[in-house]
């Protein structure tokens, strides 16, 4: 087992994603419900959100957020990949917790999702060494608190359906995943912005359950359009952060009833797991720091201004289709959203 280096973090998360152990020091060791391989014959723990636990006493969460729990059928050890019993909060029971262990399994369980994971940790709390790589306890708050820096790593010149645009790649020094911004035209101090988080279904298959294609293509024509020039941030966070294979889970649940918001919260995620920082630094980067932004999502305008962006916001909205009424309607009453 070797030590920890913040610019190993991607190896946690490919760890979590394989099924690996990952070692917390004296906390134990922790592995992604969905993947883990090998059971142990030591005494095992969960950690789960608290969203699947509405009714529970407060008094036993974890930073607000979180429980530690122990299946009620521990016999039966395939209930811990089984994201049918995840979803079912009354396959568990509540277990007591140690103060000391807030800001580790909070850490392991953020960790679990970045990796794009249910939101579920096996902890084996008596085999802390068994783990493929270990996080030691001075780096739990700069794993999931840590300021990216993100540089230009590529330009260029593509045509696109509606002119010319130069496509710009950032790169952050964490090793983490790239994002683009698309810019028309030559923008002035105050160009014209859209955040469009990336959408598999939407932008590249025209799914109709949302109106994430509509809003793309809606919003590359009227950048390509704007007099201050316009700016395209394509950003790698698909299904509001919790992912594609998540978000198609998310699509089963919304078939049996339940809405985009509450989908979301079922399967462990907040409603939007999405962050602007990354988009803060572009917009910074590329020199700009007030802008127009086309969106009918105000906590984007302010996740921009609390990261020193002037924000105006301008309309974007498209009239809904047999397939996604419902899918606006929540975005409009549970998200808030300005359509």
């Amino acid at each position: 087992m070797k030590e920890f280096h913040f610019s190993e973090k991607w190896a946690i998360l490919a760890a979590l994603r394989q099924g690996e152990w990952v070692s917390l020091g004296k906390w134990g060791a922790i592995a992604a419900s969905e993947t883990m391989k090998s059971m142990s014959v030591s005494p095992l723990r969960m950690l789960l959100p608290a969203v699947l636990f509405p009714q529970r006493d407060p008094s036993r969460l974890i930073g607000g957020s979180h429980y530690l729990v122990s299946p009620s059928l521990e016999e039966n050890p395939s209930i811990y990949n089984d994201p049918q019993t995840l979803f079912d909060p009354d396959s568990w029971k509540i277990m007591p917790f140690l103060p000391s262990e807030e800001k580790p399994l909070a850490t392991a369980l953020s960790l679990v999702k970045e990796a794009a994971l249910l939101p579920a940790l096996i902890i084996d709390s008596g085999n802390p060494e068994k783990g493929v790589i270990h996080i030691p306890e001075e780096a739990f708050s700069e794993l999931t608190h840590r300021h990216r820096n993100w540089m230009i790593a590529a330009r260029a010149i593509i045509p696109v359906r509606h002119g010319q645009a130069e496509l710009i790649a950032f790169r952050p020094d964490d090793g983490g995943p790239e994002q683009v911004a698309l810019v028309f035209g030559k923008p002035t101090d105050n160009p014209l912005v859209r955040l469009h988080s990336e959408c598999l279904t939407g932008d590249v298959f025209g799914s109709q359950r949302c109106d994430c294609g509509e809003q793309l293509n809606g919003a590359m024509q009227r950048l390509s359009e704007a007099r201050q020039g316009g700016i395209l941030l394509y950003l790698a966070q698909e299904g509001r952060g919790i992912g594609l294979v998540n978000k198609l889970r998310a699509y089963q649940l919304q078939d049996k009833g339940l809405d985009t918001f509450d989908a979301n919260l079922r399967l462990g995620f907040g409603a939007d797991e999405r962050t602007y920082e990354a988009a803060a630094a572009m917009l910074k980067t590329l020199g700009f720091r007030k802008i127009d932004l086309l969106s009918n999502n105000p906590e984007k305008a302010k996740a921009l201004m609390l990261h020193d962006i002037h924000v105006s916001m301008v309309s974007h909205a498209f009239p809904p289709n047999r397939h996604n009424e419902s899918y606006l309607a929540a975005k409009s009453n549970r998200f808030k959203h300005l359509v």
